[in-house]
């Protein structure tokens, strides 16, 4: 590879993006044309020349010679559906992919890939690592991911690929990578505008120019949207821009992103509820508000026609604040006439005067109140060198990267009313629950990753090339009370993640591949001080003293093939993941608790097959995916909501039955249709099947259910730089759900549904909604 591709592959900014392509012609103007990345199996198949599955671009590989599965889309198959939305083009059109709605809001979904978790929500087990332009994007505490932050108009790339350990912690069964745009890679302005059901609102604008070694791209998109349900309303602005600079013997690139959204998360509902009132929710307020700003710097100096060395330094900061509504353990002392108790534990002012029983028997709601202000910083360097070895054709990478996160966390705890409609209902009293180890908390925490990596492609023959490489993760986590509590104390894990693969290129149609490598992910913060069942806490709101956990290791084998002939590709992917001390959230016997436990091994194994046909006027493509993710440990596990459980509250977990949340089968089904020079209609469908519910991890009551949802899209080219656009989606309103686990529904009354019982408690898909807009180019 010469100097002039170096430095035109860093216009792409240095990310874990995996192959380079063909573009599509350029739109005239000063440009340099700089492909963006595709594979054989993403919606637009083009020529594969160049393959990187590093922090950092410089060292291509070529496609046929990594053992690895990916999904790659551009720009084009983002917004195949109207304006762009990552996360919904890759659940309609990734195999394996599947989005839940746990929050209730469809701008905060968990995103699952072979039945791992990439989310927003504190306590899920993060299994996906997931970078953005090169900079690791799950958030320091919590390893959480935070979609809302990520502008989906600027967008050049995402891929989604199989387990790999050179992403460093979390990528247990996979990683996401983001390649944002830049002037070279985007030229001109577009503005999109568009609105329809729930007063749903949204406004896009993009432009980038490049003149001769330097580039500029700027990006804003802004959102208002009423919800479908109660108390679902979202507001969000988004920003990014970037600057580039490519000189004779190397480059540079100064990005940055802006986000600030308030989302309200209804979250999941009592199915009596929602049999007479699907639009309800269950407890209120459910609010989050985020505020995020990300600098990026990355550089790139060729230093030979075979070795480069590239960087990238960042700075980020990040708070958040949440507002949830829920039930309380509030009630009349047994021993202490007019004032409220845990049981016989008397409720107390954070004075510690008790509190008396305002409201005569009550009934009482808690608001939990927490916030996270991170401020991050790292970088990573790599050196690439693609001379021969042996007389045979070798690319290596060899680098280092390092994170480090500061976060204070605050959270507290106000006891009120309970409002008809199941609102909180204030002012409220800061109180401390002994019973139940709520009290107000301070908590300081430092994170420092490093990581040391290596990776390297031989080309045994023209045809059979080997892979192999490592990384070696050291962590550690230090938590300093600041209210003098039990949670101060540092936790330190290292871990050396090996890979080793072949790829046999049996023909331009064909190449076959496997692998096997190991990845690992440390228990994080929240996990940490929530961790033993003698001391529950209400998820993310309070920190106690507990045992520390172990770190969760995986080992994973993948085999298969893919190939492309003429305007078909295809591929077929067999996996196996074991965890080793997987991390499961527990509920604990006193109601609205849980705690964190280490649970033996645990099992993600299945299969992806797709298939694609790409012509100048139609687009078409179909995927099944088959997921099965058990556990391989008997477990004894408290579940005290679950109506299978005895009479202590416990449910017996068997080796093979199924983690919640996890759907086993996935069909996708779409096509994209220029029906004429100015028309274009494009169908979507997908079938999943039901998943267990969270707390029903012995399998013993009845799945969410199985759904099937078509959506539908159309645009028509008034001019050349005029369009209008419209979808519909979930067109034939069809009544499905994505998420489960049980809640209290008797401890509150309902009056919509008097009498309610059923603990099963779901969050469900939104009904048929219709949108439609017009978009400018210029």
């Amino acid at each position: 590879m010469g100097k002039t591709q170096l430095l035109l592959l860093l216009a792409l900014a240095p990310v874990p993006a995996l192959a380079q392509v063909v573009p599509d012609p350029p739109r005239p103007g000063p440009v340099i044309a700089v492909p963006p990345p595709a594979k054989a199996n993403a919606i637009h198949i083009r020529k594969i020349t160049v393959l990187e599955h590093t922090f950092l671009l410089g060292t291509g590989f070529d496609a046929n010679a990594v053992p690895a599965a990916s999904t790659v889309l551009n720009a084009k198959d983002i917004e195949r559906t109207g304006p762009p939305n990552a996360l919904r083009a890759l659940a309609q059109t990734a195999p394996g992919v599947n989005l839940d709605n746990a929050q209730g809001n469809g701008l905060a979904p968990n995103l699952l890939y072979h039945g791992f978790t990439a989310s927003p929500l504190i306590g899920n087990s993060q299994g996906l690592a997931v970078y953005v332009d090169g900079v690791r994007f799950n958030e320091p505490f919590g390893d959480t991911v935070n979609w809302d932050l990520l502008p989906s108009i600027a967008i050049g790339t995402i891929n989604v690929e199989g387990a790999n350990p050179i992403f460093g912690l979390n990528a247990l069964g996979g990683a996401v990578s983001v390649q944002l745009k830049n002037g070279f890679s985007y030229h001109g302005g577009e503005a999109t505008l568009y609105g329809g059901t729930t007063d749903r609102v949204q406004g896009n604008l993009q432009y980038g120019t490049a003149g001769g070694s330097d580039a500029a791209y700027v990006a804003l998109a802004g959102e208002y949207d009423r919800g479908w349900r109660q108390d679902s309303s979202s507001k969000l602005g988004q920003a990014y821009a970037r600057l580039d600079h490519v000189g004779s013997n190397g480059a540079v690139s100064l990005g940055f992103i802006g986000a600030r959204d308030a989302l309200n998360g209804p979250g999941t509902v009592p199915i009596q509820l929602f049999d007479v009132a699907p639009r309800a929710v269950f407890t209120a307020p459910n609010l989050t508000a985020n505020q995020f700003a990300l600098l990026t710097l990355h550089a790139l100096d060729s230093l030979s026609e075979t070795r480069s060395l590239q960087g990238t330094i960042y700075y980020e900061t990040y708070q958040q604040r949440v507002t949830n509504g829920n039930t309380a353990n509030a009630n009349a002392c047994p021993g202490i006439p007019g004032y409220l108790c845990d049981g016989a534990t008397p409720l107390l002012t954070r004075e510690g005067a008790p509190i008396p029983d305002y409201l005569g028997g009550g009934p009482y709601s808690q608001l939990n109140l927490q916030g996270v202000d991170t401020n991050a910083a790292g970088g990573s360097l790599q050196f690439g060198n693609s001379a021969r070895l042996l007389g045979h054709r070798n690319r290596l990478v060899a680098g280092i990267s390092l994170d480090a996160g500061f976060t204070n966390f605050n959270a507290n705890a106000e006891l009120g009313g309970l409002s008809i409609g199941r609102g909180f209902v204030g002012p409220g009293i800061s109180f401390i629950d002994a019973a139940a180890s709520t009290a107000p908390v301070h908590v300081g925490i430092t994170n420092t990753d490093t990581g040391f990596y290596l990776s390297d492609v031989f080309n045994l023959t023209r045809r059979i090339s080997l892979s192999a490489g490592g990384r070696e993760n050291i962590a550690n986590i230090d938590l300093r009370d600041f209210e003098g509590g039990a949670i101060s104390g540092t936790n330190s894990y290292r871990h050396f993640n090996p890979t080793i693969g072949a790829t046999w290129k049996r023909s331009r149609a064909l190449t076959l591949y496997a692998s096997f490598s190991e990845a690992n992910r440390t228990p994080n913060p929240a996990e940490l001080s929530c961790s033993g069942p003698q001391s529950p806490c209400t998820l993310a709101n309070f920190f106690v003293g507990d045992p520390p956990l172990k770190q969760v290791v995986a080992r994973s084998v993948e085999a298969g093939l893919r190939g492309a002939h003429g305007r078909f590709g295809w591929s077929a992917d067999l996996y196996r993941s074991d965890l080793s001390n997987d991390i499961i959230f527990v509920a604990s016997p006193t109601p609205g608790l849980a705690y964190f436990q280490n649970a033996g091994t645990t099992r993600r194994q299945g299969a992806d097959v797709s298939l694609t046909y790409h012509a100048p006027r139609l687009d078409l493509w179909a995927s099944y995916s088959y997921t099965a993710a058990t556990f391989q440990s008997p477990l004894l596990l408290s579940s005290p909501l679950n109506p299978a459980a005895d009479a202590a509250g416990n449910i017996l977990v068997h080796p093979g039955n199924r983690l919640p949340g996890v759907p086993a089968r996935i069909v996708k089904l779409g096509a994209s249709s220029h029906v004429t020079p100015r028309l274009t209609l494009g169908a979507a469908a997908q079938a999943q099947s039901g998943t267990y519910l969270f707390g029903d991890e012995s399998n013993q009551n009845p799945t969410t259910g199985s759904f099937f949802i078509v959506s539908l899209n159309a645009s028509y080219d008034l001019t050349r730089t005029l369009s209008l656009f419209g979808s519909i989606d979930n067109a034939f309103n069809a009544r499905y759900f994505t998420y489960g686990t049980f809640g209290p529904t008797s401890a509150i009354p309902i009056a919509e549904a008097p009498g309610a019982a059923n603990p099963r408690s779901l969050s469900p898909g939104a009904p048929v909604e219709a949108y439609a807009g017009v978009k400018m180019r210029f």
